[in-house]
């Protein structure tokens, strides 16, 4: 892989589109969106780019984990002081990192959604 194949496969997740990051990467303006497809059809750049997308989920997963249990920490700690609101502010906020209130509203939209179908 060229130097700029590896620059496009890094700009790539970064980018709005493939011919922005084939800019960022170095091709010039006149060949940039060509390029761009050239290089989304060859497979070993399409495996570098999947790749990169895996290891940039791997990363976030690692980061979403450590919130998590930063959450539970400072709720432990908060509680272990006896700060009650503290406490309640971490959960609310591993509550919504969780996406529990969006199980719960979708669970409550459907109990509405129930509800009126029963009085009509």
């Amino acid at each position: 892989m060229t130097n700029k194949q590896k620059r496009f496969v890094r700009e790539l997740p970064k980018s709005k589109s493939a011919t922005e990051a084939a800019l960022k990467a170095g091709y010039s303006r006149k060949i940039a969106r060509e390029a761009a497809s050239d290089n989304l059809s060859k497979p070993h750049i399409k495996a570098a780019i999947a790749a990169k997308e895996k290891q940039l989920d791997d990363e976030a997963m690692v980061d979403a984990i450590w919130i998590r249990k930063q959450l539970i920490e400072n709720t432990q700690l908060a509680k272990q002081a006896g700060q009650y609101a503290a406490s309640n502010g971490a959960v609310d906020m591993l509550s919504k990192h969780t996406g529990f209130y969006a199980q719960d509203n979708a669970q409550k939209a459907d109990a509405t959604r129930k509800l009126l179908d029963m009085l009509e």
